[in-house]
């Protein structure tokens, strides 16, 4: 399969991961020992309504094949999902499994939050050669694997096919859309034509009224954290952007780099011109309201949506189009999902066979006939295409930037929840009205300053000073009354508990890890 071939070459080349790929059996239900007699209950948390189903019926067969343990699955929405996995993190109640994202990664492994289950995925036979080459790469680290592949996607152009083609484009034109910062590009013209005031007049038009617009041209997703993969950040990707200074544990954020400045100042620019919605009104209605109300026209979506807009249930008739090519060429992020489990979990074992047995192809095989989305197993990624062909589907913007080796890797750093609020915080005030460039340079320096402030280990003795704990930013320093640092009762930390970094606290005795730039780690579960 030709998109196998080209996903390997460039997941491999891109992620600079080291790998320890393991070469046994495929993955089933026997990953881990027995429980007790009396069964035990498994959490696991997603946050895809569309997927829950899907996966409810791998527990069932789970459960069918292992009776003494129960999987209880909690879907809740993307921004409630983090925000409530943080909070239960912290709160040590954490579910026992659930989906990882890459941007997280390192926050997670940093803060000893998942589990590693390099010994336990050994022993299991767990075979990476199942799944599309690389993918299984994405949650290893440093020769430790935290987590399984779950599946991946890739980004397309989402647009009402009645509305272009009365505005006169085809599907080739919508396939040879260009792009750039300054004049929009075929792609800013196909917007303006496809855009309606209340007096049928488009945006073309000297008689259009920007501040009665009954339909958009274009729906800006304004809510994507650092990485913008529904919308800026293929733009900026576009137009030369790159995150770091390396795609994997960069040491240096770029969010101040005139090519994403100019991205998001022409995506504010769609706003001032009556091209785009403000963003009071986009905060407030979801992607796929706009789309199927006829309110927009167009927007940046993912593989993982076709079964909204291409399915049954789609009020309008959608198609994917291939993302416009930018200066620096066509350009799509690529992620690869995986479960993981909890460091603290009662039940370890179980909570691996059932990862495990999601990571099979017993289980994509299922999920990947619904065609819903794209599973890490190569042949349940062709039964989910054989799905969607059946279905009238055409997938071809999401398999075809693939095979051209048109995407990017979406990063992986550390600090994922601060470094996400930042420069979504940052995203947001310019669309209401902020400084591009002196914003998102703001956003740049104090994520960097996350960075800086990791600590450095010398012969096992940590040189950070209260007085450089004093002048962090009170959003980088936190008190944390529930746990304690491991000098906590050696000054200066006696004295005042809430210089105590992050970085210390609740820590067993710390080893030198070999991770460059990042000297204060050890990868192993912390309490």
């Amino acid at each position: 399969m030709k998109t196998r071939v080209a996903l390997g070459v460039f997941l491999s080349a891109a992620m600079a991961l080291p790998l320890a790929a393991c070469n046994a059996n495929t993955a089933a239900t026997g990953g881990g020992e027995s429980s007790a007699d009396s069964g035990v209950t498994i959490n696991y948390w997603l946050w895809d309504d569309r997927q829950a189903p899907l996966y409810q019926q791998c527990a069932d067969d789970f459960h069918a094949a292992n009776p003494n343990i129960t999987v209880k699955i909690t879907q809740t929405a993307w921004g409630q999902y983090w925000d409530t996995l943080t909070t239960q993190l912290a709160a040590s109640n954490a579910p026992d499994t659930f989906v990882d994202h890459s941007t997280r990664m390192l926050q997670f492994i940093d803060s000893g939050q998942i589990m590693d289950i390099t010994e336990a995925a050994n022993k299991a036979g767990i075979d990476d050669s199942i799944y599309q080459p690389g993918l299984a790469d994405l949650s290893k680290y440093e020769g430790k694997r935290y987590g399984l592949p779950k599946d991946w996607d890739t980004e397309g152009l989402l647009y009402d096919t009645a509305v272009a083609t009365e505005a006169g484009y085809s599907k080739e034109d919508m396939a040879e859309l260009t792009w750039n910062p300054t004049d929009g590009g075929t792609f800013e013209q196909f917007i303006a034509k496809t855009t309606l005031d209340a007096n049928g007049h488009n945006g073309l038009d000297p008689e259009f009224d920007k501040n009665n617009v009954v339909r958009y041209g274009y729906h800006p997703e304004w809510s994507d954290g650092a990485i913008g993969q529904n919308g800026w950040g293929e733009l900026a990707a576009a137009n030369g952007f790159t995150y770091g200074d390396r795609s994997v544990n960069p040491t240096k954020f770029n969010f101040g780099d005139k090519s994403l400045v100019d991205t998001v100042a022409w995506i504010k620019g769609l706003v001032d011109k009556g091209y785009a919605p403000k963003f009071d009104k986009t905060s407030s209605l979801g992607t796929d309201a706009v789309m199927n109300n006829g309110n927009a026209a167009s927007t940046i979506a993912g593989s993982f949506t076709t079964s909204v807009y291409l399915g049954p249930d789609a009020k309008k008739k959608f198609a994917y189009a291939p993302l416009p090519t930018g200066p620096a060429g066509r350009r799509s992020a690529m992620n690869g999902l995986h479960d993981v489990v909890w460091s603290g979990t009662k039940h370890p074992e179980e909570s691996f066979q059932w990862i495990a047995y999601m990571a099979s192809e017993a289980c994509q095989m299922k999920v990947g006939e619904s065609g819903v989305i794209f599973p890490a197993v190569t042949k349940a990624t062709e039964a989910s295409l054989k799905a969607r062909e059946a279905q009238g589907q055409d997938n071809s913007a999401f398999t075809t930037v693939v095979e051209n080796k048109e995407t990017f890797p979406v990063p992986v750093f550390a600090h994922g929840d601060e470094v996400n609020a930042l420069i979504q915080d940052a995203i947001q005030a310019i669309a209401t009205g902020a400084d591009p460039a002196s914003t998102l340079q703001e956003a740049n320096d104090k994520a960097n300053a996350l960075l800086d402030t990791e600590i450095e280990i010398s012969d096992g003795i940590d040189t950070f000073s209260a007085e450089r704990a004093s002048s962090f930013p009170s959003d980088i320093i936190t008190t944390r009354p529930d746990r304690r640092c491991r000098r906590c009762e050696e000054p200066p930390w006696n004295d005042s508990p809430s210089l105590c970094p992050p970085e210390l606290r609740a820590h067993p005795p710390m080893r030198r890890s070999s991770r460059e730039g990042r000297g204060m780690r050890s990868s192993a579960p912390r309490a």
